[in-house]
């Protein structure tokens, strides 16, 4: 064979390495002067069933060294670490061991190095991406990733756990001679691993023998996770195209038809190529044809089924086997845990769903798991007898469960028989009057069915805890719990509610007392444990949360499952102080499972992102969905259900603080209007919304009208809950603290000194709102003059925050800035600036306005110390932070820039305050800005 043609085909191969096949194959077919020998090695490498690089390889190795080979060598150094000795090759990477440089303790490592020839700045981007996801991976049969790079010289690697004397699976199972149903039983362990993965949003999609290795020990292993993908298509900015299946990033043996077809891929897709695996393991054999890549894999389903039907005996195995290389990814297996469920429900003979259900069919797997009751045929006879009983007591059962559901039936006919008009006589009952009269008849009934009484109690509770009803939705699953303590789904509801509620010492107490580890119900285990994982996380527990979310592998069995997951995730990454990736992860949900626009579960997946477009100050964002939100209340709401009040609160808050202030009083007014229909001059929404009007008079400087909107807010809430209530003593709150930013500490102080009191002993003087209530209180204390009250409450915040919230940064980072907000006040300076430092070396995200603050005041600082050059530097600092915030148009920005050129004046910096003048008056003019008072401020510094 010519060396000269084979550098030629592979140098072809690899320019059409980052297209679809189809894409390669149009753009081959228009090289019309290409030596046909060539053209028949390009297209012998496209559909090859080995990687390229590989087939290349075999052919040439002797002659011709690829450049990747060329620049890595043992000894070189990478990242810190020295490379030993070269373990692995492909086309598009080598591995190496590897040991970290200067450390003998240390385990040796595996380094994959990618090479350069085909990173575009696109993949490498994905590159950092995806490792940074794959190194969150933690799972007994996923290989540990530590962490990737890309140097400053361009080079990609990833440092990763060794598995020594470890084999591919196919080279283990040969060298083993492993039967049918221990290759199985490895196999199973893989579906592991890739759910796991799924889990966490990760697709693996270059599933072969190759990436499942098997250590000395016989645990397996999946590794190579170099072109998995995050589950959205679109993740981290990639287009796409960019986000197709290229030539390279697939292994067309084991390849599904969506792969191989350049079509959007999913989690199904790894469960094909999973099975594809399988197949060659059992067989021996490659599952498909050789030139499927050419032919669109049209012959891959008949090719199959004749391959299982020759090779495979056990007819249980083939049906899983052919449900899961299904063409149509609708009819495979949904996810990997369906696959695994019948894998195991094989291994131990128990019926599989891929097989057609009969009764005939569940009794041969009953007489093959206990063959020993089978051996005589009058054995045979008795065990068919006691089947027929026993489908005659199950005949029974079913006629008891119709008899219950009649009653059901009619019991919620006649408790809603009020909404007939010559019942009601005209009055207006709301669907809480209609529960609330339906659980009245279940306890008054003491003649009812205890277990109809149960299911009734239930359905009740699931209904007032769907509208947002928590304590009436608690006491009937109470109810239902003392009619059968262990009911699970009782148990779990009452889980979700009491933490929805906010009761977390009931909820807790619950939480201790279950085992849901034990619940016979998957999708109840797996409720409780997203209410453990989430109490977990509020408590500042991440770890135990991260723990327990992982638990809930194994007991998702839908879509719908994976979607609270991942919710969960967000949530305990927000609580973390980590709320971009908490839109990353919803973002990515969104795009995965699209869902209706009025789906109920799509509302809450809009609502929790609101939350977390709040916390990374993307108002805009948050804003633009809560509207979508309002749009979709109406529709299946209508206009006065208190959903859509609540929805208007937030938007009224959000564009309160986006500058939109006439308009957040519009959406202020109409929440109270919806509230006032529905439920009076006494509700939370109607508080919320007087709270809003509140704040959006402070901005616009009618303080009377603020105060006196706040004072109503507290006043609704102390009717309904009582004056020491924690709701009460948030708004309470709010109201001292617009009476201390409108100049009237000495009314703020008394509020906030009876909070401090009762929260101290109600709550005790750790807890997080008692904490928020004495810093409120050391900054009144600090605006009266009495500064060492002040500081002594600030400081003991500090302390306390630090010793009971050790994992909270943001938490005491905000007590550090109060603290140095005291000093400031008081006029100690230095101690001031040390404070302010720390809040901002410490902040990650949350309140972009107190970040801002602890740079104006560091500045502020500087500048009474008479350190003029450091004052600058951080004036210049708050400014771009403010810049980056609102934008350079924003008149937060513009006041700022003109509080910098003050101050410059009077440090006597004149250069610098005419720069920033002219910059303001350049922004105004070119933006056609109209600010009267920036104008009007410019212009008497600007004389």
């Amino acid at each position: 064979m010519d060396l000269d043609k084979l550098k030629q085909a592979n140098q072809i191969y690899e320019s059409l390495a980052e297209k679809t096949i189809d894409e390669a194959l149009n753009q081959l077919n228009t090289y019309d002067h290409l030596d046909i020998e060539v053209l028949n090695l390009v297209k012998s490498l496209i559909h090859n069933s080995h990687q390229p690089s590989i087939y290349f390889e075999q052919k040439v190795s002797q002659h011709y060294q690829t450049p990747l080979s060329q620049t890595w060598q043992k000894g070189d150094q990478i990242g810190g670490y020295e490379l030993l000795a070269l373990i692995g090759q492909g086309g598009m990477s080598l591995v190496f061991k590897a040991m970290r440089v200067n450390s003998e303790t240390q385990k040796p490592v595996a380094i994959k190095l990618f090479n350069l020839a085909h990173q575009s700045p696109e993949l490498k981007a994905r590159f950092q991406a995806e490792q940074s996801m794959l190194a969150e991976l933690s799972h007994p049969n996923v290989i540990e990733f530590h962490h990737g790079e890309n140097t400053d010289q361009g080079e990609s690697f990833i440092v990763m756990e060794l598995i020594d004397g470890g084999l591919p699976i196919d080279e283990y199972v040969s060298k083993h001679a492993l039967n049918t149903k221990q290759i199985v039983a490895l196999v199973i362990q893989a579906t592991e691993a890739l759910q796991y993965a799924h889990n966490h949003l990760i697709i693996h999609r270059d599933i072969k023998p190759s990436n499942i290795m098997i250590d000395g020990n016989g645990h397996l292993k999946v590794l190579d996770f170099g072109i998995a993908k995050l589950i959205n298509p679109k993740n981290e900015g990639l287009t796409e195209s960019q986000a197709k299946n290229t030539l390279m990033a697939l292994t067309p043996s084991f390849a599904s038809p969506e792969q191989i077809k350049a079509e959007r891929i999913d989690v199904t897709s790894d469960v094909y190529s999973l099975a594809a695996v399988l197949v060659y393991l059992l067989t021996d054999q490659l599952p498909f044809p050789s030139n499927r890549m050419l032919n669109a894999c049209v012959d891959d389903e008949h090719h199959v089924r004749k391959l299982l039907k020759t090779e495979v005996q056990d007819q249980d195995l083939r049906h899983i086997l052919m449900q899961a290389l299904q063409p149509d990814r609708n009819a495979r297996y949904s996810n990997m845990f369906a696959f695994n469920e019948d894998l195991n429900a094989w291994l131990a003979q128990k019926p599989v769903s891929a097989s057609k259900d009969s009764w005939w069919y569940r009794l041969n797997r009953f007489a093959v798991r206990r063959t020993a009751l089978f051996s005589t045929s009058l054995l045979l006879c008795a065990t068919i007898v006691i089947a027929v009983i026993a489908l005659s007591i199950q005949n029974q059962s079913i006629k008891l469960e119709a008899d219950k559901a009649n009653a059901v039936k009619q019991f919620m006919l006649d408790s809603f028989s009020v909404t007939d008009p010559n019942v009601s006589q005209g009055v207006d009952l709301s669907t809480k009057d209609l529960l609330r009269s339906a659980a009245n008849k279940i306890m008054i009934d003491d003649g009812m069915d205890p277990a109809i009484k149960l299911e009734l109690y239930v359905a009740l509770a699931l209904a007032n805890g769907r509208l947002g009803y928590y304590p009436e939705a608690i006491d009937l699953l109470n109810d239902a719990l003392i009619i059968q303590p262990q009911n699970e789904q009782a148990t779990a509801l009452l889980a979700q509610y009491l933490f929805s509620a906010g009761e977390i010492k009931t909820v807790n107490e619950l939480l201790t007392q279950t085992q849901e580890d034990n619940f016979d119900t998957k999708s109840q285990a797996a409720a409780v444990k997203r209410v453990r994982a989430n109490v977990l996380a509020q408590a500042g527990d991440y770890e135990s949360a991260l723990i327990h979310f992982d638990a809930l592998g194994p007991l998702t069995t839908s879509d719908i499952d994976t979607i609270k997951n991942q919710s969960l995730l967000a949530e305990i990454h927000y609580l973390k102080g980590e709320s971009v990736r908490s839109v990353e992860i919803i973002q990515s949900l969104k795009r995965a499972f699209p869902l209706p626009a009025t789906d109920v579960l799509n509302l809450k997946l809009n609502s929790d992102l609101v939350q977390y477009y709040d916390r990374v100050g993307n108002f805009s964002a948050a804003m633009a969905l809560t509207q979508e939100n309002i749009q979709a209340y109406r529709k299946i709401l209508g206009e006065d259900h208190p959903d859509l009040g609540i929805a208007y609160n937030a938007l009224s808050a959000f564009q309160w603080l986006d500058g939109q202030l006439d308009e957040a009083l519009i959406s202020a007014e109409t929440s109270k209007e919806i509230f006032r229909k529905r439920y009076g001059d006494s509700s939370e929404g109607l508080s919320q919304a007087h709270g809003n009007a509140g704040a959006v008079y402070y901005y616009q400087e009618k303080y009377e009208l603020a105060i006196d909107e706040l004072a109503q807010a507290a006043g609704i809430l102390q009717g309904i809950f009582g004056p020491d209530h924690p709701e009460t003593m948030n708004a309470k709150a709010n109201l001292a603290t617009i009476l201390n930013a409108t100049g009237n500490p000495e009314k703020a102080l008394p509020i906030l000194q009876h909070m401090y009191k009762v929260e101290s002993k109600t709550l005790g003087k750790n807890h997080r709102s008692t904490l928020y209530t004495q810093q409120s209180l050391a900054l009144t204390l600090a605006k009266m003059g009495q500064y060492d009250q002040a500081t002594a409450h600030a400081k003991t915040c500090v302390e306390l925050i630090k010793e009971n919230f050790t994992k909270e940064l943001n938490f005491i980072n905000h007590a550090h800035s109060v603290l140095g907000r005291v000093y400031f006040m008081a006029g100690n300076h230095q101690l001031a600036i040390e404070q302010n430092l720390i809040h901002i070396n410490g902040w990650t995200e949350g309140d972009e306005n107190n970040f801002a603050r602890s740079l104006q005041l560091i500045a502020a600082s500087n500048q009474a110390l008479q350190q003029f050059v450091q004052a600058a530097e951080f004036y210049k600092k708050w400014t771009n932070h403010l810049a980056k915030t609102y934008g350079e148009t924003d008149v937060k920005y513009l006041q700022g820039m003109l509080q910098w050129a003050e101050q410059s004046q009077s440090m006597n910096q004149r250069d610098q305050a005419h720069q920033l003048l002219s910059l303001v008056a350049h922004t105004l003019k070119e933006n056609d800005l109209n600010f009267p008072e920036i104008q009007s401020k410019l212009l008497e510094l600007s004389r």
